[in-house]
């Protein structure tokens, strides 16, 4: 009985060359371009199709110039996405895969975000009190406390719409704090 081999398509062997590389580490770096939030989501799918793990990263708050890095490995299902907000080699913050950034991330992001809006003084020290007042809070563990605070902070950005605040600054502020305070509950 003679065997013939049947060639792969171009399908399969995309399959097969991404089979052997996944055997290997690989890093990833993400970059953002703009202010805001991002998600990520990873799946490892079987030789079957069936999707046997997933990690998923949902409203990852960053800054433009932000950067994620990432390490897959075979045999790590759940990889820690780690944080450099300001893109200078420095990560502040892990993000855990399938679970929400912690509202410090985006708080931090928020008090850069406002110190590069070129406010006037006054207005950004208010600002960046409520958001220091935050952190604070949520140092010591007392998430009332954060909420009532960021409650705040986006109340006196949609009162300053239209004055010291375009209406793009607005939207990224408000956004990053609603993120802060979904994750909060």
């Amino acid at each position: 009985m003679t065997q013939t081999k049947t060639p792969l398509s171009g399908v399969h062997l995309l399959y097969h060359i991404l089979k052997v590389a996944m055997a290997r580490k690989w890093g990833f770096v993400i970059q953002s371009f703009e202010a805001g939030m991002f998600g990520l989501v990873l799946s490892r799918v079987e030789d079957d199709g069936t999707v046997s793990a997933r990690a998923e990263y949902q409203d990852v708050p960053v800054l433009a110039g932000s950067r994620g890095s990432l390490v897959l490995e075979p045999n790590v299902t759940q990889p820690a996405l780690l944080l450099d907000i300001e893109g200078d080699g420095l990560a502040e913050f892990s993000v855990s895969a399938n679970v929400p950034p912690q509202p410090e991330a985006f708080v931090s992001v928020l008090v850069r975000a406002v110190r590069s809006l070129s406010l006037p003084r006054g207005i950004e020290r208010s600002f960046l009190a409520k958001l220091g007042a935050a952190a604070r809070s949520l140092d010591r563990g007392d998430r009332n406390a954060a909420r009532g605070q960021l409650g705040a902070f986006v109340n006196e950005v949609s009162a300053q719409e239209g004055k010291a605040l375009a209406e793009t600054e607005k939207g990224l502020l408000t956004r990053l704090a609603e993120g802060a305070l979904a994750v909060l509950g």
